[in-house]
């Protein structure tokens, strides 16, 4: 408990390796991207994505003032660490020279445009298995065969030729 009442969960894989157990309203990742390998970033993306309640949100504090991808000496741990631009696909809500705050909406937050498609608008009811920055999967609401799953862009496009490399 912290002062103003508020119950908060720190969790740092390096010195906790298992996953908490509960699901959050908020989590907060300051500036973790930036020391990740992309896959590694996508990783933490979908366990944050896990933990998170109904309606709840994460934000993602990433660092602008770094030039180059590379290792450079940590100046607090003098040992070499690997940073990153990192350029997420959430809704920027603070940016200055150094630093960016974005805030991710789970699937079942999404407000697409279309209102036609059954994707778009994604109902509570579709089982969520995974998401990343770019995309979610579901469990097919109508399968083909047992584990039928859908893995869908959180951008409305009309044809699988127009997803991005990363989507």
């Amino acid at each position: 408990m912290i002062s103003g009442g508020i119950d908060a969960t720190g969790f740092d894989p390096h010195y906790f390796p298992n996953l908490p157990n509960e699901k959050f309203d908020v989590i907060v990742c300051f500036y973790v991207l930036n020391v990740l390998f992309e896959e590694e970033q996508n990783e933490v993306l979908m366990k944050v994505s896990s933990l998170l309640k109904s309606g709840g949100k994460a934000y993602f504090a990433v660092r602008r003032d770094i030039k180059n991808d590379g290792f450079r000496t940590h100046y607090i741990h003098k040992k070499p660490t690997y940073q990153c631009q990192v350029h997420l696909p959430f809704k920027s809500i603070f940016r200055n020279a150094n630093t960016e705050s974005c805030e991710y909406q789970p699937y079942t937050q999404l407000q697409f445009e279309s209102s036609t498609c059954p994707f778009c608008k994604p109902k509570p009811t579709f089982k969520l298995i995974a998401a990343s920055g770019y995309c979610y999967a579901i469990l097919s609401p109508y399968p083909e065969g047992r584990g039928h799953t859908l893995i869908l862009p959180k951008r409305h496009i009309e044809s699988y030729f127009d997803l991005s490399f990363d989507e």
